[in-house]
């Protein structure tokens, strides 16, 4: 999934000064915010100048260890050159002297920040906002850290604390913006962005989460013109570079993209921009360059959640021959059923292959086992293994590109009993059996992701137009909402396919392939049951939203990953879905007519009776 390229935080940095009180100035200077490139940017001399300082101030701690003032300074020169980790260690040592020094902690919590250590940051904010309650900048900096910490509500009250204290500052509206755009509320962000801007006209960084609000509401032209503002005020931005490559991308300029994601990340290297330039060079069919970039979502999008092990990542260039390979999932289920497809591949290599899957997948993905693959649910624990890999890197490691895809044309199977049993519970044929998913699963974790999920699904009112005599159509919809707007169309009198409802007795995907096993096609959605009837072999067409995921090409009716799979795109951001729903309805009449034609014909014998 795309993400949003990172935010530009409001607050700035934390004043310097030559001395340092035990509370914070009211009137200290600014220098410039949290997310702009880091001090290392300064111009030679001053780096020069810095390092002197630096080597100064050290010689001189030796002799005079108590100096807490000199400390503090030294401190911020190493922060302002980058070593944050070693400006932590005299933050903490000026801390350990005078516990009180609110500066020390707001420097070192920023610090945490640029490591990437926020829960360690709002540490260190927790303790300023209590030595300091009526100052603005530890509660700005606690809602900085809390938003990315994930916890958006926490970030919302201490971000209105610092409003009630500073309500004309416009870096906190910026940030509270940031927090309220992460949390699915973009109507409401761009409100807070308006506000900054309104108090301060030029803020760069408030025009540049402008255009990410934009970019979420697909409107690329008007994202690109407010991104180009933004640079055209701070030519250093680097948030602001990389969303005018989102804007590009959907655009579709790819090469001035490529170009705003290599500034972007030329003035300071972000994983989320990474991610995004591997999105685009994946969009486009650069599938070398984009399992490249894709790796930096271990830094990024997805710090932390690959499992923590003593042993290695395997990268595609160590021999497999009698070693044990662990797969771990990651992401959606419909990621695990793509590039389980590698499996055999590894197997080829003389590799033993831990499959390791979520409990839904694994009894359909049992079909894989055999001597050398063994396919375990989460809850199970994982044998000793040699080397590991998380199942979307399989592609880059094993040199995957469009010309060279392996399973295109179905890589899974049902069990034959499990085949039969669903048979006799779907009764005697009467026809041409259609399943049909018109939405994916909510994500409450990820709810900036809402307005993507929006554009994804579409409303089943605008599928009555499918409806055709002949047709047995099958439901292979999940989620509640998703079934309550189907009963209330009912309620009200739906004439769009009258659909057999059996996801009920559904307990894993194994019952939802041995119930696509029987149809004849699948019209969805862009969710997992388009993978598993991919891998199944069976027809399957896919609705697919403007913005498509990177795995259906920038464009074209056909996927590289499923020779079975037809794409039906959304041409513009702005076109009616039900402009889609009528080309595939005009290619439902063409399939029929295929269909009948097909269809074993009587013999002439008894053509009279």
């Amino acid at each position: 999934m795309l993400r949003g390229t990172r935010f530009h935080s409001s607050p700035a940095e934390p004043a310097m000064r030559p001395t340092h009180p035990v509370k914070i100035a009211a009137a200290a200077p600014r220098t410039p915010a949290l997310w702009v490139p880091d001090p290392v940017n300064h111009s030679w001399r001053e780096r020069l100048r810095l390092r002197w300082s630096a080597a100064l101030q050290q010689r001189l701690l030796r002799h005079l260890p108590g100096l807490v003032a000199m400390r503090a300074d030294h401190a911020d020169v190493l922060w302002l050159l980058g070593r944050h980790a070693e400006s932590i260690a005299q933050y903490d040592e000026v801390l350990r002297r005078d516990a009180g020094h609110v500066h020390a902690l707001l420097r070192a919590g920023v610090a945490h920040m640029r490591l990437h250590q926020p829960e360690a940051a709002l540490g260190r904010f927790n303790q300023a906002s209590k030595l300091a309650p009526d100052e603005v900048e530890p509660h700005l900096r606690r809602g900085t850290a809390l938003c990315a910490l994930r916890r958006r509500g926490e970030a919302i009250k201490a971000l209105q604390r610092a409003l009630a204290i500073a309500p004309h500052d416009a870096r906190v509206h910026n940030q509270l913006g940031i927090a309220l755009l992460e949390g699915g509320e973009p109507a409401a962000a761009m409100v807070s962005f308006d506000r900054a801007l309104a108090i301060e006209p030029t803020m760069a960084k408030a025009m540049s989460n402008a255009a990410m609000v934009l970019l979420q509401e697909q409107r690329h032209v008007e994202a690109a013109a407010t991104a180009r503002k933004a640079l055209a005020i701070d030519p250093q931005l680097a948030a602001a570079h990389a969303n005018l490559g989102l804007a590009q991308m959907w655009l579709r300029q790819p090469e001035e993209a490529l170009a705003s994601f290599r500034r972007s990340q030329a003035i300071t290297p972000d994983p989320v921009v990474a991610w995004n330039q591997a999105y685009l060079h994946l969009l486009y069919g650069q599938w070398r360059e984009g399992w490249a970039l894709l790796e930096e979502r271990w830094r990024g999008v997805l710090a932390g959640k690959l499992p923590a092990s003593d042993r290695p990542l395997w990268d595609g260039r160590c021999p497999l021959e009698g070693k044990t390979l662990l797969i771990h999932p990651e992401q959606g289920l419909g990621d695990v059923v793509q590039f389980c497809r590698h499996v055999p591949q590894l197997v080829a290599l003389g590799a033993q292959v831990i499959l390791h899957v979520p409990s839904e997948l694994a009894r359909l993905l049992g079909c894989l086992a055999g001597p050398q693959v063994k396919v375990l649910p989460l809850h199970q624990p994982v044998p000793a293994f040699d080397l590991r890999i998380s199942i979307m890197s399989l592609p880059g490691a094993l040199g995957v590109t469009p010309r060279y895809v392996p399973g295109a044309s179905g890589y899974l199977s049902v069990d034959a009993a499990l085949q039969q049993s669903w048979a006799q519970r779907m009764g005697p044929r009467r026809g041409p059996r259609v399943g049909l998913v018109w939405a994916g699963g909510l994500r409450p974790d990820q709810p900036e992701m809402a307005q993507v999920n929006a554009r994804r699904n579409i409303p089943l009112r605008a599928l009555a137009g499918l409806n055709r005599p002949g047709i047995t159509w099958y439901s292979l919809q999940k989620g509640k909402e998703a079934i309550a707007e189907w009963h209330s169309l009912q309620r009200q009198g739906w004439h769009g396919p009258d659909m057999v409802d059996l996801m009920g007795e559904v307990k894993d995907f194994a019952d939802t392939a041995a119930i696509i096993s029987q149809l004849d096609l699948v019209i969805a959605v862009d969710t997992s049951t388009v993978h598993v009837a991919g891998a199944l072999g069976k027809p399957v067409w896919v609705i697919n939203r403007h913005d498509t995921c990177w795995r259906w090409l920038i464009d074209g009716a056909c996927s590289p990953w499923y020779d079975s799979l037809r794409l039906f795109r959304q041409s513009a951001p702005d076109e009616p879905r039900e402009q889609v729903v009528r080309e595939v309805s005009l290619a439902l009449d063409t399939w029929l007519a295929g269909m009948a034609a097909a269809a074993p014909q009587p013999t002439e014998e008894f053509a009279h009776l």
